[in-house]
């Protein structure tokens, strides 16, 4: 079984991996941005059908992308309380000035489902694309933009280090919680101040280990000579293929038909 921190990259075999990580790049990106034009269930089941696709030849289980849902599950709740709440419309439950509209949980789950899709569609591509294939999508991309050389490499290696530290600190985060828990910190507590100072007990050990590894990761690259003005040279070049070209027909045609 498959057990890895949200967001890491997983190696295995999949028509998905084997794109062109400029292709995944601008395919993921563009479908989590246009899945926020969708409105219609129409729409919706064209994009969660699109992200079905993609999750099926990824030859990753299903839990792992829904793992990648829990941690914003409470701002997808509060998105459908507060439209709930505060949006004007025909009132479906009203309890002691508490009026919930059925326009309100209408647009409450539209966002909802936005957002759902757009997490999921970046999910696949951390999932099947390892730091160091973005990092060069991303300098990629830029240089045939007309961005200077510094300036891609700095920006490539700066996302591809943000990526690879996501899974880290959440990691991280984790076995303070567990540490401090079996000390006896009492998160579960009703009193908010004990809980403002429980939290306080995993902020601050996870800022100090984040810096530490910023700075050992600084370190790193400062040894090994590490210099963005200089072109650098690669084991494997990036090849487009045809997988990569049919990637990029799917998603205009996708996009094509949400925007219109």
């Amino acid at each position: 079984m498959i057990r890895v921190p949200i967001g890491r990259y997983v190696d295995t075999t999949s028509p998905v991996h084997d794109l062109d990580p400029r292709a995944k790049l601008l395919c993921f990106v563009f479908l989590a941005v246009v899945s926020f034009f969708a409105a219609e269930p129409l729409e919706f089941a064209l994009v969660y059908a699109t992200i079905g696709v993609f999750i099926f030849l990824s030859n990753i289980p299903l839990k792992l992308y829904l793992r990648s849902l829990r941690s914003v599950i409470w701002i997808v709740a509060l998105i459908v309380i507060f439209n709930a709440l505060f949006t004007h419309g025909e009132v479906v439950f009203h309890y002691r000035g508490i009026i919930v509209t059925k326009e309100g949980l209408a647009n409450g789950v539209v966002f909802s489902l936005r957002l759902t899709a757009a997490i999921l569609f970046s999910s696949v591509l951390s999932h099947t694309t390892s730091p160091m294939a973005l990092s060069r999508a991303v300098e990629s991309l830029m240089k045939k933009v007309g961005f200077t050389l510094k300036a891609s490499q700095t920006t490539g290696m700066l996302f591809a280090s943000a990526i690879r530290f996501v899974p880290v600190i959440s990691e991280q985060a984790g076995r303070i919680w567990m540490a401090q828990k079996a000390r006896g910190t009492p998160f579960d507590s009703r009193n908010p101040i004990k809980k403002i100072t429980a939290m306080t007990s995993v902020i601050v050990p996870l800022i100090v280990l984040s810096l530490r590894r910023a700075e050992e990761f600084d370190l790193a690259l400062r040894l090994r000579g590490y210099d963005p003005s200089r072109e650098r040279t690669h084991f494997v070049e990036l090849r487009w293929n045809l997988k990569s070209s049919l990637a990029i027909i799917a998603t205009v045609l996708v996009s094509v038909a949400l925007i219109v």
